[in-house]
Parts: C-alpha cells; structure tokens; sequence
C-alpha cells in the first residue's frame, strides 16, 4: 500500500508550515516521516541539505534541527507550557537558561 505519493516539500526556517487536507490523505504519515518517527520505504528526506536516513539511520546531525508537537494532549500537566516546550532540549542535555530563551523565544 502507497500512503504517500513522491512529494517535495520545502519549507523555509523560522516559519510555520501547515499541511491541510482531509482525514486519510497522508498528513500524519507525512509529519512523522519528516520527523524522524517512521523511516521512508523510498526517496529520501533532507533538513537543511542532510539527509535524515542514512544507511537506514536517522541521522541526529539532521533531527537536531526539528521538534514536533503531537495532535494527541501530551503535554505534562505539572510543567509549565515554557517548560513543556523546553523539554526536548532538556532531554539533549542543553542547560537550563539556553533551552528557556529558546523556548520563550518560540
């Protein structure tokens, strides 16, 4: 089964790209393939001119440039919404005031 047709999407830093479109097209498979979450069966994907599955890898050099906020309520109730934003770097090993002005700065 194809889930996604060839696509090529390029999405410009510093914004905010929406995929829009009706339930089953591919948007979630979409989204976690950029993410890192699923590996592609075919073609590649490149952030920022590196490619994000190498030799059926993901690449950390490419996913360190990515986040990505699920559809599902998974933010932990008893951090804040700066320190829920925050926690991906955290989790990295970035101190404490880096990832704060990082996630204010979102």
């Amino acid at each position: 089964m194809q889930a996604l047709t060839p696509t090529t999407i390029d999405i410009a830093g510093g914004g905010m790209t929406i995929l829009l479109g009706p339930s089953g097209c591919g948007k979630t498979t979409m989204l976690r393939l950029i993410a890192g979450l699923v590996a592609p069966t075919s073609g590649i994907i490149e952030i920022g001119g590196v490619n994000l599955w190498a030799n059926g890898r993901r690449n950390s050099e490419a996913l360190s440039h990515l986040g990505m906020v699920f559809q599902d309520a998974n933010l932990f109730p008893w951090l804040t919404i700066e320190q829920n934003i925050a926690l991906p770097l955290k989790l990295r090993g970035v101190k404490k005031s880096d990832r704060l002005a990082k996630a204010q700065d979102l």
